[in-house]
C-alpha cells in the first residue's frame, strides 16, 4: 500500500484497496482471506481488516464462513446471466427516464465523462485501458453518468451495486475481448442517441452493449 493515511481515513482506504483487488482479480473468486496473510499484504491491524471485510460482506463481494473466516465470493455463469438481466432491465428504464427528464448539466456530464474516458484510452500504455484501476474508474463514471438524470434514487443505487458486481466479469471479458469489438464506438453510439433524445434507440444500444460483454464470457471456454 501507499504511505499510511491518517487514522480517520485508514479504514476507508483498506476497504477500497481490498475491493479493487477483488474486482481486478488479484484476489480471485473463492480465495481464502486469512488474517495473517491480509496483515502482511495490507500492513494494517485486525480491527481495520475486520471492518473492511464486514463492508465487503454487505457488498456481497466477500463471504463470511463463521469460525472458518472469509473468502472472496464465487463467480458463475448463472450469476453473470442474472446480473446481466437485471442490469438491462433497470438501466434501460433509467436511461429512458433520464432522456425524458435530464437537463443541460446532465448532458454536459455525459460528454465530459466520455471525453475523459476516451482521452485515457488514447494515452494508456499499461495494457488494456479498461483493465487498469484508473480506466475502470473512468468507465464506471461514464456508464453511471448517463443514468444520473433518472429521477429514482433507489433505481440508481441498485444499478450502481449491480454494476460493481458485473465489473468482476467485465474485467475477465476484457482479457478475452474479440479484436473486432470497438467498445469506444459502442459508447459513442449510445451517447449520440442519448443526446439526440432518441430514447428507444439509446436504451436498445445500451442493452446490446451490456449483453455483448456477457456473451463474450459465456462463449469463452474455461473462464466461468
Amino acid at each position: 500500500m501507499s504511505p499510511k493515511p491518517k487514522a480517520a481515513t485508514l479504514n476507508e482506504q483498506v476497504y477500497h484497496t481490498l475491493r479493487e483487488d477483488i474486482l481486478g482479480g488479484r484476489l480471485g473468486a473463492g480465495t481464502r482471506l486469512p488474517f495473517a496473510e491480509l496483515h502482511r499484504r495490507y500492513e494494517v491491524g485486525t480491527s481495520t481488516l475486520r471492518e473492511a471485510l464486514a463492508r465487503l460482506v454487505s457488498d456481497n463481494l466477500v463471504v463470511g464462513e463463521g469460525q472458518k473466516g472469509f473468502t472472496v465470493a464465487p463467480i458463475s455463469k448463472e450469476d453473470l446471466v442474472d446480473i446481466t438481466k437485471l442490469r438491462c432491465t433497470l438501466e434501460a428504464g433509467a436511461l429512458r427516464d433520464a432522456i425524458a427528464h435530464g437537463d443541460d448539466a446532465w448532458e454536459a456530464s455525459i460528454v465530459a465523462a466520455l471525453h475523459r474516458l476516451g482521452r485515457y484510452q488514447q494515452r494508456c500504455k499499461e495494457g488494456p485501458p479498461l483493465l487498469t484501476e484508473e480506466g475502470a474508474a473512468l468507465h464506471r463514471v461514464f456508464h453511471l453518468s448517463m443514468l444520473d438524470g433518472c429521477r429514482s434514487q433507489w433505481q440508481r443505487r441498485l444499478i450502481a451495486l449491480l454494476y460493481d458486481h458485473s465489473e468482476r466479469y467485465r474485467r475477465l471479458s476484457s482479457l478475452k475481448q474479440s479484436p473486432e469489438r470497438d467498445s469506444d464506438a459502442e459508447h459513442r453510439a449510445i451517447v449520440e442517441a442519448t443526446l439526440a433524445r432518441r430514447a428507444k434507440e439509446a436504451s436498445a444500444l445500451l442493452v446490446q452493449h451490456i449483453e455483448r460483454t456477457t456473451l463474450e464470457l459465456v462463449r469463452t471456454p474455461g473462464i466461468l
